[in-house]
């Protein structure tokens, strides 16, 4: 479900729907508009046990715009856990996003002193695309994969 700066009064919106080409498309607007800056979405509750992963691998067809990954776990449900990545526009791509690379965070800003992302009692992940990129923006994720250590 979408999770936009409409939360903090910007004007932001975003949604996420299947294709019929087996994967989703999280699309909608960036706007700065009443200090917005993001749109994302996100996952209903889950339990993933990752510690045999060294991280997690996303095939996407992006715009060329920055994006996040976040996951949730059960340690501190404020906490998201955030790991970006550049997409390359009108192409199919793999990207790889190691667990190490995944830094915790509050309302957007990094949380020093956090404690490490339990990735053995993961709760939730989703999408977001903030750093005030303003505009249209669409991202299809045809999967989503642990890869081993």
């Amino acid at each position: 479900s979408p999770i936009d700066d409409v939360v903090m009064g910007g004007m932001s919106f975003s949604r996420i729907e299947p294709t019929g080409r087996n994967s989703a498309r999280f699309f909608g607007m960036v706007s700065l508009e009443n200090n917005g800056g993001f749109a994302s979405v996100v996952s209903p509750d889950v339990r993933f046990d990752l510690s045999n992963a060294n991280g997690l691998a996303l095939h996407i067809y992006g715009d060329g715009k920055l994006y996040g990954f976040v996951i949730r776990c059960a340690n501190n449900m404020r906490i998201r856990y955030q790991a970006q990545f550049f997409t390359e526009p009108n192409v199919w791509e793999t990207v790889y996003l190691p667990f190490s690379r995944f830094q915790p965070m509050i309302f957007g800003t990094i949380l020093a002193g956090a404690p490490p992302m339990n990735i053995s009692h993961i709760t939730s992940c989703g999408l977001i695309i903030s750093e005030k990129q303003f505009g249209e923006f669409t991202l299809e994720l045809a999967w989503i994969a642990s890869y081993p250590v």
